[in-house]
Parts: structure tokens; C-alpha cells; sequence
């Protein structure tokens, strides 16, 4: 399973989707008298379960009803850069309030006060964690490094530590806090404490200039360079550790006009803001400098690039080592090798690959002249591994030789050790398998050669495919392919397929094998009886006829015989519920359903085509007046049940019990392992009344695929906005999502998530995590309502003006014009929703733009 260094934003929320919504309104609270001028009150100390005692300090200050009409009201916030721990612990304060009174809190990231001019700081909010407001400020700059705690100031609780690990404990005391207060309160006074480490500091006393360390704050140059702020944390770390002194951070962006104060200045020469700065020391090199601006001590940090800076404060760490700080400019040494690593590559992302020890500029790839599909699998890993390394690596046949060599498929080169692993496969499984100073990577059938040459470069050398014009490759300084590498693994299911605009290379990198062309497909997919039968298409032929058994059977065979090698026949009802009522079919009916009197029919055909075509499997619907299974008649061996999931809930987890809409698919699907073999799943993945409105079932994708598998599906389809071939709401993410679980249904909930993480960063850029911050509030938000595929979100549920600043932001901070279109193309989701966002000249622009055509299913053309 692939990882990526992108945080796990979503971490420790999953298991409170379905029990959360989000209503981010604003309004004031009523917190409770507290009188003035009364004493703080130091309670007994505390053990925390380390051998070590803590001291806590209680304060008292307010009370907070925990009147539903107020507590609705309030937002949970996190910061938006850096908190992921954060993010997670605002989420468990909002189950936690939640599962105690029945409130839903709202969720944000703290971007108002910074960046959104147009929107104002809700007035009643738990701070969680470092974030921008001047409470949560006040509150860590009075706590030494390693503390944590919570308190009330003014009509915000700060929930928060001077650490990310001091944030999680926080997080933690003030629910158990709020678990045991007093009933109607949120906050009690009682409550308010502060928990120290009472850890010693080598240098508590620290000065810069003749000024104690303590008056000092941390500036950072602002802009989408995260970087910066990331720097300026680790500044602020190296300084808590060495003083015990808590330094707050502030952006250029807030501090124009200069220092006022002492500071820390990190990577601020050349800002526009620090005009005696830029113009004394501009980008002089890496290191160091302290100096006066105004009578305020100044100590600049800054580099040529970011790296640079970072090995600055590794010399700021030295200094503050030997008890003093920089008396003035201290050039920092640089390795010339370290910076050339560090720096963005310009060349190729991966600076080395080895296999079995050897470059990889010494291999060639070699297949056999008599598989067309393997040579244009070779021919891929050569062009990637190219783009990756920059090494050109001779494509050959096997009737040829090299002196080193990567193998693709069966060729003269197979061993006793090859074959085995291969038939071992299944379902397209692949290998990676060195042997004898050879790397064979292949599979057992034709497909199977794509998807072990895209997964091997995927988990091996880092290449990330998104979409037919959006993929890239992991930076790395060196990748090893070691001598006993053996690496096998087949997929549990038989058909993997989601359409979702996919071209057919598309399809190949994902590992998905429906409708490509080459096997293992569907010859005529779905609502067939039509052409089969020769009927009208609004209607459905009568099954108990004898004439249409004749024709269905005969235009079957037909099919099969201009199709050699076609595996699955579709004999699947038309589209509509207008069933024959006849006498026969009407008896069959009353005895074992309607998907009887389907499975009658289709167990016929199938009777039949068994005898000359053993290999060939007749596919038929579990679908609307079908779904439910018969009293007591089973699919045969060869037939293909594809039951569809069109009636339930899509906000919620297929198997979520109390999701009404849900409960009776289950029951069917329970029914249909006990009378079909070989059992198919038509699963939905977007609104069709309109394909670019918000669905967000983003997190029930990943649990139903392998609650399917546990229930015997062979086979899963997962319906995509297929009318659709450009943009789409998430359209590539979600086809990303679903090809890899249905590859790997067995991945985590951190893995799927990191899964996300990953292709937001590389599809939308820089400001990605707007894009997660959307996509985790709207889940929040929506798991309380229920939406099917025809089901309009009402607007109302969500703060639309948030959302659309989300993808706004992102785009902002994306990179290239590529990923800012990405972002300015999926806030039509949002958009659809609120025509007030945008003029609507400018939306039918941006509509035609991004080539959305489909409005809705149907021929039905977007604005």
C-alpha cells in the first residue's frame, strides 16, 4: 500500500461520521457570573500515570450553558496549517459534546482572521490547539514548553499545549472534564486547569541583547510557502526546549510596517513588509545576524532557500547550546552536497535506482515478440522509468540477451521459481521476483502485465497517476531494488471497475479490468433484453414465452460466436419496472418473486450456452422489482448475479443498521450469497440528477467494497458519472479512490486517508489541504441526512461561503496553472449549490471551460 508524507488530517474522525453534522452559524454565548477580584485556587497535584506528578493549576472564570440554542452555535476550531493533531481533536470535542447533550457544534480552521477579509471571527469558539486567535496566544505564552491545559478567555475555551503531543493530552482532560460536569453546563469554573510537565531547561534564563527570550516573538515570511511557518515552529521548539520560554508566531502578513517588538525574524529579508531589513542584509547567504531596529533587538534568519534557513537554525541551536546568543553575524558552513539534495530537483526526482545492486543505466527489459499487450507494458516501465531517473533503458526480445535484465511476462527466461509464483495468481494478480541477477515482473494473464508494471512503478519507484493529464513522481535521493525481492499478490476480486470519464490507459494503471477490451468483459453490460428479445426498450418481454426464450437463446449463441473468447453475456432486464403480468408469469411471481421469474429464464439460457460454451457465464440483474431473491430458486453455476444497490443511502455506510434505506439491502444481499455462486455488485457513486452537485460519500467508499467481499461478491462496480467523460464532482479523486480499494479492499481507514491525501497534493497542489478541509466538513456535515442518487442536498446544511473559500484558497496556493484550474474546475460543486457565488456569465464561462457538459442523466446539456 502506498504512503505519502502528506498528513492524515482525518485521523481519529472516522468512526464519528455517521454521528456528526456541522452548522457553523454565529451567534453569542451567555457565559455565567464570575466575581471579581477572587483568589486563584492551586488544587492537590495529580498523577499521571508515569511515576512522575504534575502539578495542576485551576483557575476559576466562567460558566457556559449548555443550552442547545447556544451550544449549536458555537464553531470548534483547528489551525489550517500544521494540525492535524489538532483537526483530529477538535473532531472527538464535537462527538463529545455530541454523545453528552445531542449538540452539533460547528467545525473550521482558524483562515478567517488571516486571509478571509470578507468574513468576520465567529464570537464563540473552543480554540483547539496553536491556532491564529489572540486567546489561544494569550494562553500558551503563559505556559512553559511542555505544558498543556484549557481555559476560558473572554467567550472562547482554549483547548491546547505548546506541543502537538501536549495539544492531544489537552484534548483528552477537557473531555473527560466535560463528561463529568455538572448537567447544562459545557464549561464549569472547577474545570479550568493547567497540567505541567515540571521539566528542568538547560538555559531558562536566556537572553538576546541584554532582553530576556521571554519578550521575544517569532515573525515568519508569509505567503503559500508553507515552509516558512513549518520553520518558524521548529525555531519556536528549539527555543521552548533550551528556555522553557513559549514564543508566539506571527506572519509578516500581520505585522506590517516591521518589527515593533524583539523578534525572531525567519526568512523575512527581501519581505516588502521589513523594508530595513531587506534593504541592510537582502539574500546575503545562510546564517544568522542580530542587530537593532528602533532599540528592538532583531535576530534575522535567513537563506538562500528554504534548506538553507533550516540549517541556520540548526547553528541558532548551537548557540543557544553554549548559554549565549550571536553576538552578531555567524556565517553558517554549508555542504554543497547537502544543499544540491535538498534543493527542488531540476532535473529528475529520483537521483538513484538500483536493482540488485547495479544502476539501473545497466538493465534492459526484455519480453516476448509473441505478446503484443507485454511489449506495451515494457514499453511503459521504460518511458517511466525515464521521466524518473533520466536513464534510458534498451526495450528488447527475448530471442536477444543482455547482460542485465528486467523481465516483463513469460519469455524464454521463465524458471521453475517464475512459473510457480505465476500460477499461483488470480483474479490478474502480480509479481516482483528477482532470481539468478534477474527482476521478472509479470503476471497470469494479459491485463495482469499492465497492472504489474503501473503497481510496480507505483510502490517501488513512486510514480502517482491522477489522471491522463495530471501524475508525477516521489522525490527520492536513492530507490533499491533488493536481491530477494519476492512479492506476490492477487487481487480478491474477479471484476474491478468504475468508469468516472476513465480512458482505457486510465483503466490499466488502475488495476481495473472491466470493458477494456482485451478480457474479462461484459459483453453488452446492461438493460440488454432489449436487443436480445427484440423489444422495445420501455417495456420487458414476457419470460414465460417460449418464443422469446427462442430468440434470446439464439441472439445469445450469436454474440458468443462473433466474439471469440468473450467470457460474460448480458441478459439483464431493460431499465423500467413494466414487468409482464401475464397468467404464467404472474404465478411464478405470486410463488417466488419476480426475480424468480427472471432467474427461471436466465438458469434456461445458461442451461443451455453450458454445453457448448463451458467457460462462458450468462450475467443477470438483482435490480429494483428483481432485487429481492426468490423463495427457492438458486442461479446456476454459470449465471452471474449483479445485484444493485440504486434504492439506498449513500451519506451513510451500506451496512450502517440504523440507516433505514439501507437495512433492506442488506437483507437482500445477506439472501443472494445463499443462491448465487457468483454474485456482482452495481454500487452508485454520484447524484444523477446532477453530476456536479456535492455527494459526499467520500468516507462510506472505502467500508462498503469490503463489506461487499464479506458478503461473496466476486465482482464490484462502482457507477460513475458516465455521461460525463470531463470534470465532474471529484470525478478523478473519486475514481482514484475506488480503483485502489477495489484493488486493495483490505487497507486501512489511515491508509485510504493517506490514499486522499496523497492525490489531493499532487492533482490540486500547494493549497490541498483546503480541499481536505472542505471534503472533511461536508462528510461531517452531511452524515446526519440521508441522500440517494436522485437526492438534492439542501443548501441550507451547509456554510456555502466557507466551502467556496476552500477551493478559492486552494487555488491561490496552487503552483502551476494546471493544478489552478483543478481547484477553480471542482468548486462548481459548490457553485451548483449557491449561484449567488459567482455572476452567471462567469459560471456558464467556467462550465464550458472545464468541458462539463452533462447537467443531469440524460441529454441534458450544463448552463
Amino acid at each position: 500500500m502506498m504512503k505519502t508524507g502528506a498528513k492524515n488530517i482525518l485521523k481519529a474522525a472516522a468512526a464519528t461520521l455517521c454521528a456528526l453534522v456541522i452548522l457553523p452559524f454565529c451567534a453569542s454565548v451567555l457565559p455565567g457570573c464570575t466575581g471579581e477580584g477572587g483568589d486563584d485556587v492551586t488544587s492537590a497535584s495529580q498523577d499521571t500515570g508515569t511515576g512522575e506528578v504534575d502539578e495542576v493549576e485551576v483557575k476559576n472564570r466562567t460558566e457556559i450553558s449548555a443550552d442547545k440554542g447556544l451550544l449549536g452555535k458555537f464553531q470548534v476550531v483547528f489551525p489550517e496549517k500544521g494540525g492535524g493533531v489538532a483537526a483530529a481533536g477538535a473532531r472527538k470535542i464535537i462527538a463529545a459534546v455530541y454523545e453528552k447533550y445531542g449538540v452539533r457544534m460547528g467545525l473550521s480552521d482558524d483562515f478567517f482572521a488571516e486571509r478571509a477579509k470578507s468574513l468576520t471571527v465567529k464570537p464563540n469558539e473552543i480554540l483547539v490547539g496553536d491556532t491564529n486567535r489572540e486567546e489561544t496566544a494569550e494562553f500558551l505564552c503563559s505556559l512553559k514548553w511542555g505544558d498543556r491545559g484549557f481555559t476560558v478567555i473572554g467567550t472562547k475555551i482554549v483547548v491546547a499545549g505548546t506541543d502537538d503531543e501536549g495539544t492531544e493530552k489537552a484534548v483528552d482532560e477537557f473531555i473527560e472534564a466535560l463528561k463529568s460536569a455538572p448537567e447544562g453546563l459545557l464549561y464549569s469554573g472547577s474545570q479550568d486547569m493547567t497540567v505541567s510537565a515540571g521539566a528542568t531547561f538547560p538555559h531558562p534564563d536566556l537572553t538576546v541583547s541584554g532582553r530576556p527570550v521571554s519578550g521575544f516573538r517569532i515573525v515568519y515570511r508569509s505567503g503559500n510557502d508553507e515552509r516558512n511557518l513549518l520553520a518558524a515552529k521548529r525555531l519556536r521548539a528549539v527555543i521552548g526546549e533550551e528556555t522553557g520560554k513559549y514564543l508566539p508566531l506571527c506572519g509578516t502578513d500581520l505585522a506590517a510596517g516591521g518589527p515593533a517588538e524583539p523578534s525572531f525574524l525567519v526568512d523575512c529579508a527581501g519581505d516588502l513588509s521589513y523594508p530595513e531589513v531587506s534593504a541592510e542584509y537582502g539574500y546575503a547567504g545562510s546564517g544568522y545576524s542580530v542587530f537593532d531596529i528602533d532599540g528592538s533587538p532583531q535576530v534575522l534568519i535567513s537563506g538562500v532557500n528554504i534548506y538553507s534557513d533550516i540549517m541556520a537554525f540548526e547553528g541558532t541551536l548551537k548557540a543557544l547550546e553554549n548559554g549565549a546568543a550571536p553576538a552578531g553575524f555567524v556565517p553558517v558552513v554549508t555542504d554543497d552536497t547537502f544543499m544540491s539534495a535538498k534543493k527542488p530537483y531540476e532535473a529528475v526526482p529520483v537521483k538513484s535506482l538500483t536493482v540488485m545492486g547495479a544502476d539501473i543505466s545497466e538493465y534492459s527489459i526484455v519480453y516476448s515478440a509473441a505478446e503484443k499487450n507485454t511489449a506495451e507494458a515494457a514499453s511503459a516501465l521504460a518511458e517511466y522509468i525515464k521521466k524518473a531517473t533520466g536513464k534510458t533503458l534498451p526495450v528488447i526480445t527475448d530471442d536477444k540477451s543482455a547482460a542485465r535484465e528486467i523481465v516483463i511476462g513469460m519469455t524464454s527466461r521463465d524458471t521453475p521459481g517464475v512459473t510457480a509464483r505465476r500460477d499461483a495468481l488470480k483474479n490478474d494478480g502480480i509479481m516482483f521476483y528477482a532470481e539468478g541477477g534477474r527482476l521478472y515482473i509479470g503476471s497470469h494473464s494479459p491485463l495482469g502485465q499492465f497492472y504489474a508494471v503501473y503497481r510496480f512503478l507505483e510502490e517501488k519507484i513512486g510514480c502517482r497517476f491522477y489522471s491522463d493529464n495530471s501524475e508525477r513522481i516521489l522525490p527520492s535521493d536513492g530507490i533499491e531494488i533488493p536481491a530477494g525481492t519476492d512479492y506476490s499478490y492477487s487481487p480478491q476480486l474477479f471484476y474491478r471497475y468504475t468508469d468516472w470519464g476513465l480512458s482505457s490507459d486510465m483503466r490499466r494503471k488502475f488495476g481495473l479490468n472491466g470493458e477494456d477490451g482485451i478480457e474479462n468483459r461484459i459483453y453488452g453490460f446492461a438493460h440488454t433484453l432489449a436487443g436480445l428479445a427484440n423489444v422495445s426498450p420501455s417495456t420487458q418481454p414476457c419470460l414465460s414465452d417460449e418464443n422469446v426464450y427462442a430468440t434470446v437463446l439464439k441472439n445469445v449463441r450469436q454474440r458468443i460466436a462473433d466474439n471469440p473468447g468473450v467470457r460474460i453475456i448480458s441478459v439483464t432486464q431493460n431499465d423500467n419496472r413494466n414487468y409482464c403480468t401475464c397468467e404464467k408469469c404472474s404465478a411464478l411471481a405470486d410463488r417466488e418473486g419476480q426475480s424468480g421469474v427472471m432467474l427461471t429464464f436466465v438458469n434456461r439460457i445458461a442451461e443451455e450456452i453450458e454445453k457448448d460454451y463451458p467457460d462462458v457465464k450468462i450475467l443477470t440483474f438483482a435490480y429494483q422489482y428483481t432485487r429481492k431473491p426468490p423463495a427457492t430458486i438458486k442461479a446456476r453455476d454459470n449465471v452471474i448475479m449483479w445485484l444493485c444497490s440504486i434504492e439506498c443511502c449513500f451519506t451513510h455506510q451500506i451496512y450502517d443498521a440504523s440507516c433505514p434505506n439501507n437495512v433492506s439491502f442488506c437483507s437482500d444481499l445477506d439472501a443472494w450469497a445463499d443462491h448465487a455462486k457468483n454474485l456482482y455488485i452495481w454500487d452508485y457513486t454520484t447524484n444523477y440528477r446532477y453530476y456536479n452537485q456535492l455527494f459526499p460519500n467520500l468516507f462510506t467508499l472505502r467500508g462498503n467494497i469490503p463489506y461487499f467481499i464479506k458478503n461473496n461478491a466476486i465482482g464490484i462496480y462502482e457507477e460513475g458519472d458516465y455521461q460525463q467523460v470531463e470534470n465532474g464532482e471529484f470525478s478523478r479523486l473519486r475514481a482514484y479512490l475506488l480503483a485502489h480499494v477495489l484493488w486493495d479492499p483490505d487497507m486501512t481507514e489511515e491508509e485510504y486517508s493517506d490514499l486522499m491525501d496523497d492525490f489531493l497534493e499532487g492533482y490540486y497542489g500547494a493549497g490541498w489541504k483546503y480541499i481536505r478541509y472542505y471534503i472533511d466538513y461536508t462528510g461531517l456535515t452531511s452524515s446526519t441526512v440521508h441522500s440517494r442518487i436522485y437526492d438534492p442536498l439542501p443548501a441550507s446544511l451547509y456554510d456555502l461561503e466557507y466551502c467556496y473559500g476552500c477551493f478559492t484558497r486552494a487555488a491561490e496556493a496552487a503552483e502551476d496553472e494546471a493544478r489552478r484550474n483543478h481547484c477553480r474546475y471542482s468548486s462548481i460543486q459548490i457553485i451548483t449549490h449557491c449561484r449567488s457565488l459567482m455572476p452567471d456569465d462567469e459560471f456558464a464561462a467556467l462550465y464550458k471551460e472545464s468541458g462539463t457538459v452533462w447537467k443531469q442523466e440524460g441529454n441534458h446539456p450544463g448552463p
